[in-house]
């Protein structure tokens, strides 16, 4: 049996299942062309013999290629679990803000903020923490107070909103940063605090 091996060694169990499935259509197709019976017990001998060599050639092979893929499997799903405990740990805080302007991302949107030890994501877009210069939480009327005109245009109609006869209390979460130009991020919702103070805990912890 092992000098058959050079002739055929299924390289996987869908292989060898076909092969088997085709054995047994052979047999049929040539039992049904012969009404000798002495060929018809001939054609089911070497068919049974033909599933006997399918089902046991390569099984060492394949047992090893089960294992090794198993191997392989294991160590990707360790390779994942220590990425995303790893992610996890460096997180400090995460929360969906509504995006005003400031930023890269274009027209207003409730958008995934996330602070770890190196950088502020926002978003698909992301500012190092070394650009980060000050993160407060005001008013509309407070922030719009102290920017500049040029940084003003960033914030779109929000810049145009301020009530004209009463005051606003709503409360935003400014970032003041400076990524090769200077500019302040504008964010609302119920977690700004948690954005800010995750924001620094990040700065303190540098």
């Amino acid at each position: 049996m092992k000098r058959l091996n050079k002739i055929w060694v299924p390289r996987s169990k869908g292989e060898r299942t076909i092969a088997i499935i085709a054995i047994w259509i052979g047999w049929s197709v040539l039992t049904d062309s012969t009404e000798n019976d002495v060929m018809v017990l001939l054609l089911l001998g070497l068919a049974i013999f033909l599933t006997y060599y399918s089902a046991t050639q390569g099984s060492v092979e394949l047992q090893a290629k089960d294992l090794a893929k198993k191997e392989k499997d294991a160590k990707i799903r360790k390779i994942v679990e220590a990425a995303n405990a790893k992610a996890k740990a460096a997180t400090i805080a995460k929360a969906r803000l509504k995006y005003y302007g400031g930023g890269e991302i274009a027209g207003e949107q409730t958008v995934l903020v996330t602070v770890t030890k190196d950088r502020l994501d926002y978003g698909s877009y992301h500012i190092d923490m070394n650009a980060i210069i000050s993160a407060s939480i005001e008013t509309q009327s407070q922030i719009l107070s102290r920017v500049t005109l040029t940084r003003l245009a960033a914030f779109g109609f929000w810049a145009l909103a301020i009530p004209k006869k009463k005051k606003s209390v709503e409360k935003f979460l400014s970032i003041d940063y400076n990524a090769g130009f200077q500019s302040t991020l504008i964010f609302g919702g119920d977690n700004i605090a948690k954005i800010h103070a995750g924001l620094i805990k990040a700065k303190k912890a540098r």
